[in-house]
């Protein structure tokens, strides 16, 4: 069935990224506005957006009778929240450090135990409704860099891997305010 476009469809916006402890209760979804409460906190402002990205790795099954593929496997799968931290703090400089301690205004880093957060992600969705991804559990995986320079701004380039909890899907996208998210 054909549809006819509908501009009510293209969203663009800000989304706003928070933090907190894994296991920590996650925000109602049942109406707008959604407000992540204490513990959680948001990191503050961004540079150049927030990036979601999944990435399935399928395994193709052939059969000797047919040429063509038939049958995919899941075999893995990845989900990656990616941004650039715009306030260089030094708790956020330990978000993205994964092997790091926070005491008071000093990280400790090297060696150390790895750091698990809960990551959820705001952002606008089609008819003037909240897009929200939740993710359970997530750890940092790639290296962190500052450049320190007096041509621009400093930033704290983050990227959290979602990882699996018993029970839990990898991470939820909702559209909050659309009547469906309680269905």
């Amino acid at each position: 069935m054909a549809t006819q476009p509908d501009v009510s469809q293209i969203i663009a916006g800000p989304g706003l990224i928070f933090v907190a402890a894994v296991g920590t209760a996650q925000p109602s979804l049942a109406s707008l506005p959604v407000t992540f409460n204490n513990p959680w906190y948001q990191v503050g402002y961004t540079d150049a957006g927030i990036d979601l990205v999944y990435t399935p790795t399928i395994k193709e099954v052939y059969v000797d009778e047919e040429a063509a593929v038939v049958l995919d496997i899941l075999e893995k799968e990845k989900f990656v929240v990616q941004a650039h931290l715009a306030e260089v703090n030094v708790q956020n400089l330990s978000l993205g450090i994964s092997a790091c301690t926070l005491a008071a205004q000093a990280i400790s880093v090297g060696s150390l135990p790895l750091n698990y957060i809960a990551v959820g992600v705001t952002g606008p969705a089609p008819n003037g409704n909240t897009r929200v991804c939740l993710l359970s559990k997530a750890i940092t995986t790639v290296a962190v860099s500052m450049k320190i320079t007096r041509k621009d701004k400093q930033v704290i380039p983050v990227s959290w891997d979602a990882r699996k909890l018993s029970g839990t899907p990898l991470l939820t996208i909702t559209d909050v305010g659309t009547g469906y998210e309680n269905s």
